[in-house]
């Protein structure tokens, strides 16, 4: 059951990425706002993970 609603939640990231990439042009400022701030936060979060992956692959490869 997890496994499926992982899948789930896996497959359906793009849209939901769209649906705040929509929403940057919505009339609402607010709106606008939250959905950049969502982006953004996303964006650095996953540069973050990327960059702490590395560094421990690193780590392992040296301890070797």
């Amino acid at each position: 059951m997890l496994s499926g609603a992982s899948a789930m939640l896996t497959g359906n990231l793009s849209k939901a990425v769209q649906t705040l990439v929509d929403l940057l042009d919505d009339r609402n400022a607010n709106t606008k706002r939250l959905s950049a701030t969502a982006i953004i936060d996303r964006a650095f979060k996953g540069a973050e993970l990327i960059s702490l992956s590395e560094r421990i692959t690193r780590l392992e490869e040296n301890a070797k």
